[in-house]
């Protein structure tokens, strides 16, 4: 037979891919006998796709946020120790939507490398607009948008080379409170809705950067012919907003103009029945809620009052006991986290707070919780060959004055804060996650204690004592029957 033309023939062994040079699933492309151009997978660079992308490099988050790499792709900015980035205690109106309301806020900044959006947010309808920054009034040029397309979130953008489109697999429950993240590096786009799967996607090449000049939308727009066709956008959010965060720093409150926005009166926090007692303003955090609760009272549902429980006082010779699975409420055998909360007042350096342990075994794992040297401080064995882990706090206590402790254990971790101070913590990079509870928490001493604990564990706490919450649980020192400290301190 005889050939008539030929195209991307040659001889076997001359093409340079055949090797597969290519790294971490690149696609290899030929160009000459000698030569070849590696396609990289999102997060991959180099000639060889060797290299992943770092998509902190570009120094995203903003002031008081530390960036931090995703296994799946993208990042998250995290809040550290003592910012409040997120303004937890949100005391602001979470705005409602109709469809044709929007909220104006000032244009996304420092995202033209990258960004992380996260945003909460319920809907009524099964298609609306989340939110939408642009270039130019006339539709052209970059956006990102992010979309709720019949129950699925779409998110959306364009460097000026050709659309992102990524959409989540799984659709939201009309009514209900969720959470969505888009984040983006350079072309490469992650979306995640709630805690499912993780969808990627890319822009089209060569542009890598994102100009945005138009105010932020959010809701819905002034005016649908100013956005871009390829956004998706078209129909307004009928539902509310509870928060957006932008790289690490909440937008909460979205302190911003806006056109036809009510007021959200609805879930977790029901002007018409709220779960906070005792003038406490109810704090929404999606589906769920906490309570900031007035001067005077605490408890969960600020159901406690401060006047009715007299601080007692510790002598240095009394401790109390107390079956910490009864005061969890949980009868599980392990835990990976232990909380206290405590208000202590004392002239003291030097007195054990907290011992909590099972069994007589000197080996076992514990947790401890001492004023040493007039600084309070937490103790924790992890496993039986693990170093002691302690952390101690920089704010000193011991000036007769009242302190707020809050003591958190986390898996290998562990902190403590003062009053409204900024907690210091430990981490352990090894040792056991999970300490058994079903055990006995001793208060102001313990009976016996194991050796190669500081001098000031070995003293009983002399001072006074109130408002102890044990994972978040009240307990009444002056309902415990063993061993009562019949004498009480002033609480002023």
């Amino acid at each position: 037979w005889m050939v008539e033309a030929t195209h991307e023939v040659r001889e076997c062994g001359s093409n340079p891919c055949a090797s597969l040079p290519c790294l971490n699933t690149a696609t290899c492309l030929f160009t000459s006998e000698t030569n070849f151009t590696c396609v990289c997978s999102p997060h991959y660079t180099g000639s060889l796709c060797e290299v992943r992308i770092d998509p902190c490099v570009v120094n995203p988050c903003v002031l008081g946020t530390t960036c931090e790499p995703l296994q799946q792709g993208g990042f998250t900015c995290t809040c550290l120790p003592g910012h409040d980035c997120l303004h937890t205690h949100n005391e602001f109106a979470i705005p409602e939507f109709s469809g044709d309301s929007y909220l104006e806020a000032r244009k996304l900044e420092n995202v033209g490398r990258a960004f992380a959006l996260e945003i909460w947010f319920m809907s009524k309808a099964e298609n609306g607009l989340l939110l939408y920054n642009g270039q130019l009034t006339t539709g052209r040029g970059d956006f990102i948008a992010v979309n709720i397309v019949n129950r699925h979130v779409q998110f959306r953008f364009n460097l000026g080379s050709g659309i992102a489109n990524l959409t989540t697999p799984e659709r939201i429950q009309l009514g209900v409170w969720h959470m969505v993240r888009a984040s983006r590096l350079d072309k490469d786009g992650v979306l995640q809705l709630n805690n499912g799967s993780v969808v990627r996607g890319m822009s089209g090449p060569p542009l890598n950067e994102l100009n945005l000049e138009l105010p932020l939308y959010i809701g819905s727009v002034p005016n649908f012919t100013e956005t871009s066709r390829d956004s998706g956008v078209a129909f307004g959010l009928i539902g509310a907003i509870q928060r957006l965060i932008v790289n690490g720093q909440s937008w909460t409150g979205l302190g911003m103009q806006g056109s036809r926005v009510g007021r959200y009166q609805g879930p977790p926090c029901p002007p018409s029945a709220n779960p906070c007692l005792n003038r406490g303003v109810c704090l929404s955090s999606l589906n769920t809620f906490s309570c900031k609760c007035v001067d005077g009272f605490y408890g969960e549902q600020c159901q406690l009052s401060a006047a009715s429980e007299k601080p007692v006082r510790f002598n240095g010779d009394t401790f109390l006991e107390y079956a910490f699975n009864l005061i969890s409420g949980k009868r599980q055998r392990n835990r990976r986290r232990t909380r206290f909360e405590v208000s202590v007042r004392s002239e003291e350096a030097n007195g054990l707070l907290f011992w909590l342990k099972r069994g007589k075994n000197p080996l076992g794992n514990y947790v401890a919780v001492a004023i040493s040297d007039g600084y309070p401080e937490l103790n924790l064995k992890l496993g039986r060959h693990i170093p002691l882990l302690t952390v101690r706090s920089k704010v000193q206590v011991n000036d007769g004055e009242w302190h707020t402790l809050l003591i958190e254990r986390w898996k290998r971790g562990g902190q403590i804060q003062v009053d409204d101070k900024v907690p210091d913590k430990v981490q352990a990079e090894f040792g056991k996650t999970m300490l058994n509870t079903n055990a006995q928490l001793w208060i102001g001493g313990a009976p016996t204690l194991p050796g190669g604990l500081p001098s000031a564990y070995y003293l009983n706490y002399n001072g006074c004592l109130q408002r102890l919450l044990v994972d978040k649980v009240p307990v009444n020192l002056l309902q415990l029957n063993t061993s009562l400290p019949t004498d009480l301190c002033d609480s002023v």
